[in-house]
């Protein structure tokens, strides 16, 4: 009996799709997606540059390290006295250079992360649901480890990141419970 699935059913169509759509982050226009990234961190850069003082706020590049020893990064902007953050997770065509909202959530008390998936974001690796959903939810304790408790911590998704912002927290339910009867940000493992 051959179980190698047909190549050209719609099922083998449908899971290549997904496949490209989860893996890569979107081309247009004519220009590779490594181009697009680029001047979106660009641009990113030149706002923060602009903005970040006149709010005496300052951005950095940090680094989440998986399970499988990949270092994914994701870029935080704080200001002194803010002690909320809200966790910015993208959609699949995109990537986390999110400057323009991340000085507006400054200007209403927020610290802001944006964090992105392994293969986007000039990240290591490739992407799938598994990972994503897996790499998130890592990043999100990581943020909370560095002294961020449950109640201050907020989340927002775009397109397929409020998918997996909403698969992460049913599939660590539990690990979020803990975090909020023991009003502690020290969950150490997800698994």
């Amino acid at each position: 009996m051959n179980t190698k699935a047909d190549p050209n059913s719609l099922e083998a169509k449908v899971k290549h799709w997904v496949n490209g759509f989860l893996h890569s982050p979107a081309a247009y226009d004519g220009k590779s997606a490594d181009d697009i990234i680029r001047a979106d961190i660009k641009e990113s850069k030149d706002i923060f540059k602009r903005e970040l003082p006149k709010r005496k706020a300052i951005d950095s590049i940090k680094i989440f390290r998986t399970k499988d020893e990949l270092d994914l990064k994701y870029w935080f902007v704080e200001k002194p006295n803010n002690n909320q953050v809200k966790i910015l997770v993208h959609g699949s065509g995109a990537n986390f250079a999110k400057a323009a909202r991340a000085v507006s959530l400054l200007d209403r008390g927020f610290n802001v992360a944006m964090i992105s998936y392994r293969g986007h974001s000039e990240n290591p690796g490739k992407a799938d649901q598994k990972t994503i959903i897996h790499d998130v939810m890592g990043t999100i304790l990581e943020i909370m480890n560095n002294g961020y408790q449950a109640e201050n911590v907020y989340l927002e998704g775009s397109s397929l990141g409020t998918s997996v912002l909403a698969h992460s927290l049913k599939k660590y339910s539990t690990v979020i419970i803990q975090m909020f009867l023991y009003k502690s940000s020290m969950v150490k493992d997800i698994d």
